[in-house]
């Protein structure tokens, strides 16, 4: 009787040490980290609550980690340095929005890291996984949204001294939705973000734009066309649209 006894009140401590364990975390994230003499491996894993993008995100990165193990065993070992493979992630979410936008550093022998960017969102109000195209208004949003952009990336190049290639602006700004999958709805504006050498080389590093919501009257679905403030939707005051409606 006492054996079963210790034996409940050691069961009952072990299984409380791995719940807390399990569902207790200092940080918003968890990880997964390998270090030996010919690879390095360290995952961030966003730490959320909706299943269906946790079951994206899991697989997304199990698969990239499962291709960068097959290339080191078919590669030979690095003598400099060593195989390595990072991520990190970035969590969207407002009163529209819930998304896990994940960054993934690779470094395969060459002059630098390699970068892959994946985002995955959750519509809140559809109650299903979204890209842009769940919230352009018409079938010529997307050119429209390709003139705006150009526009602003312009004037973050000029504002910043990078003096960006025309050419190479406008090739990584055409009307193809694969260009325009890294999006968020945020007071000011749809923040846009666009990766080393989508718009630019690698030095110039990531881009980001805001295009204000009066510019997107023609472009993204009048339900959207919200200031998103404090995780509520507000109206922008007229005069202010009147006002910024002039540099669209």
């Amino acid at each position: 009787m006492k054996f079963i006894k210790m034996f409940a009140k050691i069961f009952f401590v072990s299984f409380s040490v791995f719940f807390v364990s399990l569902f207790t975390v200092d940080e918003d994230y968890y990880f997964k980290k390998v270090d030996n003499s010919d690879y390095l491996i360290d995952i961030i894993y966003p730490e959320i609550s909706n299943r269906l993008l946790l079951k994206y995100i899991f697989n997304y990165l199990n698969l990239k980690e499962n291709e960068f193990l097959d290339f080191v065993q078919k590669n030979e070992r690095i003598i400099s340095s060593k195989y390595e493979f990072r991520s990190d992630y970035e969590i969207i979410d407002n009163a529209e929005l819930l998304g896990v936008h994940l960054t993934l550093y690779s470094y395969l022998g060459g002059a630098h890291y390699m970068r892959e960017d994946q985002t995955y969102y959750f519509s809140k109000s559809q109650n299903k996984m979204v890209s842009l195209v769940d919230y352009l208004k018409d079938d010529n949003s997307l050119e429209k949204l390709a003139k705006v952009s150009y526009e602003y990336v312009m004037k973050y190049s000029r504002e910043n001294n990078l003096n960006f290639d025309n050419s190479w602006v406008r090739e990584g700004l055409s009307s193809n939705l694969v260009n325009y999958e890294y999006f968020n709805f945020i007071a000011d504006g749809l923040e846009l973000k666009f990766p080393p050498y989508q718009v630019s080389c690698w030095a110039d590093g990531e881009i980001r734009i805001v295009i204000p919501y009066i510019c997107l009257d023609e472009i993204i679905k009048d339900e959207y066309l919200y200031c998103l403030r404090n995780n509520i939707y507000k109206y922008y005051n007229i005069v202010v649209l009147v006002a910024v409606k002039e540099v669209c």
